[in-house]
């Protein structure tokens, strides 16, 4: 399957190491608007080309799935270009800014006949996979209530997303 990653912000390192451990997987290219930040993102990826169209990309590298790593009043836009010229389109979450909006995706996906998915990688996380391990091998008997609780410091203080995700103070 070829993938192509749209963004190469902070989350793109993530996508691109899930995107390296499954077998028969090529990511074949990666766009954005700071070409160099794309350069950097794809380095172990020598066969990956460097955009920065979403577009331009989409056409020369023929994606079978694009990844959408980009902040959420630009899935939007995304999906409407996109849609029809690639099989899949995945987008990292949020989904969109509002309900209408979100709405707006779908139909677009699905009258271009592409298949939308929304991306939340947290479920992949070890503290995740290891409690569904044990409810399904019975450990913890049958759950009456189940209370996550994590990153209790996130999003606190002035500073607290300037070095990797400054846009989500605002």
């Amino acid at each position: 399957m070829k993938v192509c990653l749209l963004g190469a912000g902070y989350y793109a390192q993530f996508h691109l190491a899930a995107w390296s451990r499954l077998p028969g997987v090529e990511v074949v290219g990666i766009a954005d608007l700071d070409a160099m930040r794309a350069r950097l993102a794809v380095a172990a990826w020598p066969a990956a080309k460097v955009f920065s169209e979403a577009q331009d990309m989409v056409h020369e590298c023929k994606p079978d799935l694009v990844d959408i790593i980009t902040p959420e009043a630009t899935h939007g836009p995304l999906v409407g270009l996109l849609a029809g010229k690639v099989r899949t389109l995945m987008c990292q979450k949020p989904m969109a800014p509002t309900l209408q909006a979100a709405r707006a995706m779908v139909d677009a996906a699905r009258q271009a006949g592409t298949e939308l998915l929304m991306h939340e990688n947290f479920r992949f996380q070890p503290w995740f996979r290891e409690s569904r391990r044990l409810l399904d091998n019975g450990v913890l008997g049958v759950p009456q209530q189940l209370t996550f609780r994590f990153r209790p410091g996130d999003g606190r203080g002035p500073d607290a997303y300037l070095q990797r995700q400054p846009y989500f103070r605002t």
